[in-house]
């Protein structure tokens, strides 16, 4: 409780040696904490518990900085950088990453730099599109996963990578990147990693109109995916992209009620994790899909929450996007505004 630590404090301040040990120990005990709680990021149930301590989290995080505890706090941020992506503290997390490089670059560190660079800090500056410097980012954390022999994060970061060519337009490298990864998540099993790949390289096959591909890639996952949500392993995130995936295939064929219900689909999905991110995306796609069947009144009100959402992530392309298809909305359906 906050109170109770603010007493604490002022009297282990009395004791300095004392403060710094229990200091210590207390930056142990999260370490543990964090890594019982976000030890998987791709499984969320453990988010819960972090919650009502993420405030005592940044704090021991900010003394580990402090005291020279740099292997701890790079420990703490790791596990704590996704769950600051899905609790949408989206600012919170570029400081912290962008400071945690500073930190390891100034202590010579650049395996931990490289981390930081690929997660949280260029997934971010992505979203919020600028793709040169995500790349930018991306391609030096490649090189030190590589020049280190760390292949899983090595994977990770391409696929990062991958992503930025996706958002540029540049589906070849995108989809080359995406099967090397896939070559190594089906070498090691790793279904989270399997299933994030899959709905990517649907979205790679997509900007180069292979249809049939990007529908038979998350076909033939889809009920793998079900099966693993069913029996606890959350995977409404993965289950969100392959739904989003069949209903623009769907979209591009002209089958708006297939395209409609898979957007819901996914849309649902999306809520359960709470990003808002996804939740807008898919919000935005909906309207798409609404406003060509002419139900104005319903896109209408998904852009107004999408363009909330954009706004709280600070994502000021995709709120200037919104505002111009509600401002469209407005001119050519002034009944629905």
């Amino acid at each position: 409780h906050p109170l109770t630590r603010a007493f604490s404090e002022s009297i282990l301040k009395k004791h300095p040696d004392i403060q710094s040990c229990a200091s210590h120990r207390l930056a142990l005990f999260f370490k543990e904490f964090v890594e019982h709680c976000a030890g998987n990021r791709w499984v969320l149930q453990g988010f819960a518990e972090l919650d009502s301590e993420l405030f005592n989290i940044l704090s021991v995080l900010e003394w580990c900085w402090n005291h020279d505890e740099n292997l701890v706090a790079a420990f703490l941020l790791d596990g704590i950088d996704y769950y600051l992506i899905v609790r949408n503290y989206w600012n919170e997390a570029l400081r912290l990453g962008q400071r945690a490089i500073d930190i390891a670059n100034r202590i010579g560190d650049k395996e931990s730099a490289a981390l930081f660079k690929m997660q949280p800090v260029s997934f971010i500056m992505r979203y919020r599109g600028d793709l040169v410097s995500a790349e930018s980012l991306l391609v030096d954390a490649i090189g030190v996963f590589e020049s280190v022999g760390n292949e899983s994060r090595l994977m990770h970061a391409k696929r990062n990578l991958g992503r930025v060519y996706l958002e540029d337009g540049n589906f070849d490298c995108a989809e080359g990147l995406f099967c090397e990864c896939f070559t190594y998540a089906e070498m090691l099993g790793d279904w989270d990693f399997i299933l994030l790949l899959t709905y990517n390289m649907a979205w790679a096959v997509l900007g180069k109109e292979d249809l049939d591909k990007a529908w038979e890639l998350c076909v033939g996952v889809l009920d793998i995916a079900r099966q693993l949500d069913a029996a606890g392993q959350f995977v409404a995130g993965h289950l969100s992209g392959l739904y989003n995936a069949l209903g623009e295939v769907a979209l591009r064929r002209s089958d708006l009620q297939i395209a409609s219900y898979y957007g819901m689909q996914a849309l649902e999905q999306a809520r359960r994790i709470g990003r808002l991110d996804v939740i807008a995306n898919n919000l935005k796609w909906l309207a798409h899909v609404e406003m060509r069947q002419g139900d104005f009144g319903v896109a209408q009100q998904r852009l107004v929450e999408a363009k909330e959402h954009y706004q709280r992530l600070d994502i000021p392309s995709r709120v200037e996007e919104i505002g111009t298809l509600l401002a469209q909305l407005d001119r050519e359906h002034p009944t629905h505004a």
